[in-house]
């Protein structure tokens, strides 16, 4: 009879980085398939999934092969390339409730510590738990948008008002943040990716924390 034993951490941040790249993929598959554009918020979302699918499918395999230089490398870059996106979407002082803002820088600089820890540890778990808490903030995000498209909560005006996106510098299409364009089950995209990522990351945390 075979024995039961946990997920090593390293498969666990592999499938986790391939859920979010799958996200990701679907995401940009309604987008230039469904030609469905993407809101200001629904750039939100996708910044998340792109960090933990860059930790599970880049990071780890440098990591396996003990290039720990090279992945600090990749995890800097990418580090600034998301602290440029949450800055260019004004993704913390974007929103008129604070609260939502506030989620939001502690769960990016929590998944920053969580990663600097596990580089300065080498310890493969935190970054596990790094990847985990990016999908948690992406979902989030999902989730707070969901609010905003059944009127339960306020969002950002600049894509809740009949006018042009915050964030761009050139005039485009405006895409509504509080307007479904898309639905299946009566639940629109955000909602799918709220509990999609929720799932993800309930699924990794519970294998990371099982005891063999």
């Amino acid at each position: 009879m075979m024995s039961r034993t946990s997920l090593p951490a390293e498969r666990i941040l592999l499938l986790t980085g391939l859920s979010s790249f799958a996200l990701i993929a679907g995401a940009l598959g309604f987008q230039y398939l469904g030609g469905l554009p993407p809101c200001e918020m629904c750039h939100w979302q996708r910044w998340p999934h792109i960090g933990a699918a860059l930790l599970g499918l880049v990071v780890a395999p440098l990591w396996r092969k003990n290039l720990f230089g090279m992945a600090a490398i990749v995890i800097a870059l990418a580090a600034a390339v998301g602290l440029a996106a949450i800055y260019e979407w004004n993704m913390v002082i974007g929103l008129p409730p604070p609260l939502l803002g506030a989620v939001i820088a502690i769960l990016v600089c929590a998944a920053i510590g969580l990663t600097g820890a596990a580089l300065w540890n080498r310890d493969l778990r935190l970054l596990t738990m790094a990847a985990i808490t990016l999908v948690l903030l992406s979902g989030l995000i999902g989730a707070y948008q969901t609010g905003m498209q059944w009127h339960l909560l306020p969002g950002p005006s600049a894509c809740t008002a009949p006018r042009y996106v915050m964030g761009s510098h050139a005039p485009a299409p405006v895409v509504r943040c509080d307007v479904m364009t898309w639905f299946f089950l009566g639940l629109a995209l955000p909602a799918w990716n709220a509990i999609l990522s929720f799932a993800i990351a309930a699924a990794a945390a519970f294998a990371l924390t099982r005891r063999a």
